[in-house]
């Protein structure tokens, strides 16, 4: 299961410190990110820290902070190491069949304009 097929939270997501929030604080570019100790700090006040956490185990959560944790800095895969929000990021999540996350596209998008903007310039 993935979380884009997951079965959605349960009731105890409207007690959360985090539906009150901007979502983007949830899901920095990459580990360090300023938002990813304010968002860690937040969880550590929430009152359903725990159900979050299982929810996110459940759903094999792998991006963004979910019960305190930063997930998503490594893959699932045993053996490739990446960080989301770059170009390669978006490269090994095509390599495993995956469509990127966000921020991977992009950066992805990105390097793609300078390079076109390089080549094309002179």
């Amino acid at each position: 299961m993935t979380a884009s097929d997951a079965k959605p939270p349960g009731d105890w997501v409207k007690s959360s410190l985090c539906s009150q929030i901007d979502p983007e604080l949830w899901f920095p570019a990459h580990k360090r990110d300023a938002k990813v100790q304010e968002s860690i700090a937040i969880c550590q006040q929430c009152p359903v820290i725990e159900e979050c956490k299982a929810y996110a185990d459940e759903i094999e959560a792998d991006f963004g902070v979910w019960g305190g944790e930063l997930r998503g800095t490594k893959p699932r895969r045993k053996g490739f190491e990446w960080e989301h929000g770059t170009a390669t990021g978006a490269r090994r999540h095509y390599r495993n069949g995956e469509k990127p996350c966000g921020p991977c596209l992009e950066a992805s998008q990105r390097e793609k304009r300078e390079r076109y903007r390089r080549e094309h310039s002179a």
